[in-house]
């Protein structure tokens, strides 16, 4: 089967270079994505051109886990992460890894594959130190919600603007999520776990109830 990769906004943002050296890093990330093209992974690591460069074979291994889940190819995320299983938890220039994309586009067939292969539930992206909850309470992804808190997600984690999910889900009025987080920090923490969720401040001095009254969803 033939795979291919296609250029898209979120490509541009967070995934940039794969090695030092900004002419180099435009021709690798060429040349991985020509190696996309093969079948499978099989042919994209044993291929000449990146047998030589251990940078070259993560960054394919980078673009075939971004594109399986940006189209939501089960299969073929199945297929990279058998061949080589720490490709679950290989992250872009911007921490962003594959149950961040997960939590992005929506996709929990593929975040509870990434998590049944050993994925990290609470990786950091570098900029902002958003795990994949924040991401997918951010974006109002309930079922990644759920994925991610049945593989024990850190409902209490904290961004740099001192967010928990429960702040993002408030501040994007994403009310479905309320319930599943809140059910979750009492799991760990009984109710002083909710009450500590609930009584989270952020950078800013304001808990989650602050948010979703600026946002007009009270």
């Amino acid at each position: 089967m033939q795979w291919s990769v296609q250029r898209s906004a979120i490509d541009v943002e967070h995934r940039r270079s794969f090695a030092p050296g900004r002419s180099c890093r435009r021709e690798k990330r060429t040349r991985a994505r020509t190696l996309v093209g093969m079948d499978g992974i099989a042919g994209a690591v044993s291929a000449p051109e990146a047998a030589d460069d251990s940078d070259e074979e993560v960054a394919v291994l980078r673009a075939q886990i971004h594109y399986a889940v940006e189209k939501g190819d089960e299969a073929l995320l199945r297929e990279v992460c058998s061949r080589a299983p720490a490709a679950f938890d290989l992250s872009d220039d911007g921490g962003w890894a594959a149950l961040h994309w997960c939590g992005r586009y929506g996709r929990a067939a593929l975040a509870l594959a990434a998590l049944q292969g050993g994925a990290a539930p609470d990786a950091r992206t570098l900029a902002n130190e958003h795990t994949p909850l924040h991401v997918a309470a951010m974006e109002g992804n309930v079922d990644v919600v759920l994925t991610l808190l049945h593989f024990s997600a850190d409902v209490s984690a904290r961004d740099t603007e001192r967010r928990t999910a429960l702040h993002w889900a408030a501040a994007r009025g994403h009310a479905a999520l309320v319930s599943p987080l809140v059910r979750a920090a009492e799991t760990h923490g009984g109710a002083d776990g909710w009450d500590a969720l609930r009584d989270a401040v952020d950078g800013a001095g304001r808990v989650a109830l602050h948010l979703a009254a600026a946002a007009g969803k009270l």
